[in-house]
């Protein structure tokens, strides 16, 4: 729906409004870990694993798993070019009042800046700012809870 734009010289190409398969995304993936296991297994049915680089999980034991942690932590970090090779993404899920799903967002860049060691800078700007996009939607969750499980 938006983006910002980086003011650095090399950084991650993003159109807005384009289409990858939700399984080799950060965005996709931090939706996909917020939907019921049954759900996920259809849509894998349907769509298939399909390789996009060499490091796109391609079995549904491999996504299950980092479902699972993504769930666990509140937020998708990878940083190992799923979708395009030389690129890391974050992603968290956005809820509305319901406590459901609503959105996710994400931050992307170069592999070379999404280092281990800016891992809880940028996990913690992102899941500031999904926190606060779900405040205005009405949801009232514990993202404090989150960020520490992030950070840590």
């Amino acid at each position: 729906m938006e983006k910002v734009e980086s003011q650095r010289s090399v950084r991650t190409a993003c159109t807005v409004g384009s289409r990858a398969p939700a399984y080799c995304t950060a965005v996709g993936k931090a939706m996909l870990s917020e939907l019921p296991e049954a759900e996920v297994n259809a849509i894998v049915r349907r769509s298939g694993l399909k390789a996009i680089t060499s490091n796109t999980i391609t079995t549904a034991a491999q996504l299950k798993a980092e479902l699972k942690t993504i769930s666990s932590r509140g937020i998708r970090d990878r940083r190992r070019g799923e979708k395009k090779k030389g690129c890391g993404a974050f992603g968290a899920p956005v809820r509305a009042h319901s406590r459901k799903l609503s959105a996710a967002m994400s931050i992307s860049g170069p592999a070379f800046r999404m280092t281990k060691e800016r891992v809880p800078e940028v996990a913690e700007a992102l899941m500031q700012a999904a926190s606060e996009l779900s405040a205005e939607l009405g949801y009232q969750g514990l993202p404090t809870e989150a960020l520490r499980r992030v950070a840590s």
